[in-house]
């Protein structure tokens, strides 16, 4: 995850070593060849990387704003998984399909991977039967859950059933 310093500065958090190389490489190919990856342990992830020193108040508002761009992709997840979930799911799916050109064998999107909890760092992103495979079980799990939900209030009403 990359947050942005009022100053403008640039830093990316990473929870691994893979990671790391990537962040180094992305750093370290850029235009500027002179280009040198600070890292830093970090309380949130594992590491935090910069093109440039930080000063520890640099540190804790990278850390401060890894906080709010994490509850930023919390609500942008539940979004989608809502609109997933709901009557436009399949509208969506179909548009990202691209109305039946990219088949279920394809990589689906990874905002769509994340949001079902299908993405992995690193990895290529499920196929679309996978995604749908998912949402079945998303679907199946809240009907369940309605249903005992309903069961449990007409118990609690005194009206079995």
């Amino acid at each position: 995850m990359i947050v942005e310093l009022s100053n403008g500065t640039e830093v990316q958090f990473v929870s691994s070593g893979r990671g790391l190389e990537g962040a180094a490489y992305n750093f370290n190919s850029g235009p500027d060849a002179s280009t040198h990856l600070h890292v830093y342990l970090s309380v949130k992830a594992k590491f935090m990387c910069s093109g440039k020193r930080l000063s520890k108040a640099e540190i804790q508002e990278a850390e401060a704003l890894y906080d709010t761009a994490v509850e930023q992709r919390e609500t942008e997840d539940q979004g989608m998984r809502d609109v997933l979930l709901g009557r436009g799911g399949e509208e969506l799916i179909a548009e990202r399909q691209q109305n039946g050109r990219l088949n279920d064998k394809h990589t689906a999107s990874s905002d769509i991977c994340r949001a079902l909890g299908l993405w992995k760092p690193y990895k290529q992103n499920p196929s679309w039967a996978e995604v749908k495979a998912r949402l079945v079980e998303l679907r199946q799990g809240q009907r369940e859950f309605q249903e005992a939900q309903h069961k449990h209030c007409l118990r609690l009403s005194g009206v079995e059933k």
